[in-house]
């Protein structure tokens, strides 16, 4: 006589799946979240996509909700078992079972959409030495309210080290002189100096070789010694009379240029 089949193992209990559903969110959500901060720095390191970064944030906060609401189902569901007649816990637990599912796909949804966003950016192009001396011209005439004729490009000198443009403009009216570096990736002006023509301003030569100088030209700047003195500057300002300069015992640039008229100053190459 044959034994009875074996009786068949009793489904299980749907607040048993509930629990293990809400783990496996907790899981999922916890994976997705790390997955998405790893992800998001070489994403936020192209131009222009710190712009949707609220998409990223929204994603962070879902995903974070998310593992909340599952979480909190844990312990709905073991207050709920503890004691049957507990209705209340037994709704708080399917409803924050079913948020922690509908906010972990929202928060998946949400970056997905912001790294589609980001690898759709389109690279900026840095800009060369006539569009960098263009913007320049433009920020010029938006901060001093003058007219573009007003200014004048004299040198534009590429820094390969920042990625920036040292841009110098004159303007005729104020008669100053307007250094602008600006941002070759962007085009934005990151600081900006002004110096004033009416005023002498001193150029770094050595002073040995002022002196130099000005012995080889005939005038008599004392001890050739490397040290400015009385002597060397009565030289100097000697000499800047004589060329039709301001008199003012200092090697400004034009008595640079006048001293030194072999001088070529050497400019780095734009890009």
């Amino acid at each position: 006589m044959s034994s009875p089949p074996p009786s068949p193992d009793p489904p299980p209990s749907p607040w048993t799946v509930l629990s293990e559903f809400s783990k496996g969110i907790v899981t999922l959500s916890s994976a997705i979240f790390a997955l998405t901060a790893a992800f998001s720095g070489n994403l936020l390191g192209k131009p222009s996509s710190s712009n949707y970064i609220v998409l990223l944030l929204l994603s962070w906060a879902a995903l974070a909700f998310s593992i909340w609401s599952a979480s909190t189902c844990q312990g709905l569901l073991i207050n709920f078992l503890r004691d049957p007649t507990d209705d209340k816990s037994r709704k708080r637990a399917i409803w924050r079972a079913n948020g922690s599912h509908f906010t972990m796909l929202l928060g998946l949804l949400l970056f997905a959409a912001f790294a589609m966003l980001c690898l759709n950016v389109k690279p900026v192009e840095p800009l060369d030495a006539r569009a960098a001396a263009d913007k320049t011209v433009g920020a010029a005439t938006d901060m001093y309210k003058r007219p573009a004729s007003d200014f004048a490009v004299r040198t534009v000198e590429w820094v390969e080290r920042a990625k920036t443009y040292n841009v110098t403009l004159d303007q005729a009216s104020a008669s100053r002189r307007v250094v602008f570096e600006v941002d070759a990736t962007n085009g934005h002006v990151i600081q900006s100096s002004v110096q004033d023509l009416t005023k002498p301003v001193a150029v770094h030569r050595d002073p040995f070789d002022i002196q130099l100088q000005l012995a080889r030209q005939g005038y008599k700047p004392g001890p050739i010694d490397g040290v400015i003195g009385k002597r060397t500057i009565a030289a100097i300002a000697r000499f800047q009379a004589d060329h039709g300069l301001a008199a003012s015992g200092m090697v400004d640039e034009a008595t640079s240029a006048a001293l030194f008229p072999t001088h070529v100053s050497s400019q780095a190459g734009a890009p």
